[in-house]
């Protein structure tokens, strides 16, 4: 046997399942960097499909964004609707007064959802 120095890192091949493993590698980290790179070429080139992808990722962003606010928030608001039931007032009516910071928090968004909507807007005339 030839001895081995320690600092030389060395692959050794022990039978074909281990070469058919690491073809298989080598050819899948050739594969992602090549079809990454073509998408991003076809983007480059047709200004079309660059504001597909673009919409496709805001699109998706928005809708799991809105999912999960919905869900935090419609539990919000049922655990504090539950806690205004449980302190009705005689009248058997359960008071709940919206807070002024939470409605006021939506303006941001929708100035910057209008600011969007019209430079898209802009850009395809």
């Amino acid at each position: 046997r030839i001895p081995l120095r320690k600092s030389v890192p060395v692959l050794i091949l022990v039978g074909m399942e281990s070469l058919k493993y690491h073809v298989n590698l080598l050819g899948y980290q050739l594969l992602y960097p090549v079809l990454c790179v073509s998408i991003v070429i076809f983007m480059y080139k047709y200004f079309w499909v660059h504001v597909i992808m673009l919409l496709s990722v805001f699109g998706f962003s928005v809708f799991y964004g809105a999912n999960y606010y919905f869900d935090i928030f419609s539990e919000n608001y049922s655990s504090r609707l539950e806690r205004n039931i449980k302190k009705k007032d005689g009248t058997g009516t359960a008071e709940y007064i919206p807070e002024v910071l939470s409605v006021l928090s939506f303006i941001p968004f929708i100035f910057m959802a209008g600011a969007g909507l019209y430079s898209l807007l802009y850009t395809l005339q």
